[in-house]
């Protein structure tokens, strides 16, 4: 493969996972490009991922690290990590291990016809109500924006003149979805790809408690419906457009 990969991963609490992680995306990237980077950002771990993604990038120079010192939650770590992506196509893995690296290969052949791909997970392994409001949330865009895709905030390939196009406003869990209506709306393909799901064994999901978990859904139905709002009074808004 002729392009380069920038491999960018979300860490949050993360240390029974993230070494794992960050090796099968080496093994990957490296099998499929000469110039490759693994791109982390540590979104104030409270734990020991921190101290191991600075030993691993110590270790291997293509592994780039940020920490924040104060946490930002999902939406501004991912939109961070797009941003600063340096290669020609860019994929997203979480740093948990419930989505593996290796489904870039899975993702891969889907770029040639598409300039964004999303891996739309099968037999989702997550509690019932998690499941139930990815459900709710995915007809909603789907209602709102004409979005034809239904794992909005799964993993991603993108290639890296689409993000050059993206000035992202959001700072929820809304930020994935912001990037898929704003490339459909500047003209971009956007295609799904399905890709195994793992059940969580270590770490602790952003929002794990009740109270962080509801405040999560709320900024992000917020932020979809200012959005909506916004665009909708723009002369050049039409769904999925």
């Amino acid at each position: 493969m002729e392009q380069s990969v920038s491999v960018i991963i979300p860490a949050y609490n993360d240390q029974g996972t993230i070494e794992k992680v960050v090796s099968e995306a080496i093994e990957v990237a490296s099998d499929l490009a000469t110039d490759y980077e693994i791109f982390v950002v540590n979104d104030a771990s409270r734990d020991n991922t921190g101290a191991l993604l600075d030993r691993l990038a110590q270790a291997d120079k293509a592994i780039r690290v940020i920490h924040h010192e104060t946490n930002s939650g999902y939406g501004a770590t991912i939109a961070e990590l797009y941003v600063g992506a340096r290669e020609d196509l860019v994929f997203s893995v979480p740093g948990d291990g419930q989505l593996r690296a290796r489904e870039l290969l899975k993702m891969l052949p889907a770029i040639q016809d598409h300039d964004l791909v999303i891996g739309r997970r099968r037999e989702r392994q997550d509690p019932v109500m998690r499941k139930v409001y990815s459900c709710i949330y995915n007809s909603l865009l789907r209602i709102l924006y004409g979005l034809k895709v239904r794992d909005i905030n799964s993993i991603k390939l993108i290639k890296s003149e689409v993000l050059q196009r993206i000035h992202f406003e959001t700072t929820s869990a809304f930020t994935d979805a912001e990037l898929c209506i704003r490339a459909a709306r500047l003209g971009y393909s956007i295609g799904e790809v399905d890709i195994e799901h793992l059940a969580r064994e270590l770490g602790e999901a952003l929002g794990g408690n009740t109270f962080a978990g509801f405040k999560i859904m709320w900024d992000t139905f917020v932020d979809t419906i200012r959005m909506w709002r916004r665009l909708r009074g723009s002369d050049a808004f039409t769904p999925g457009s």
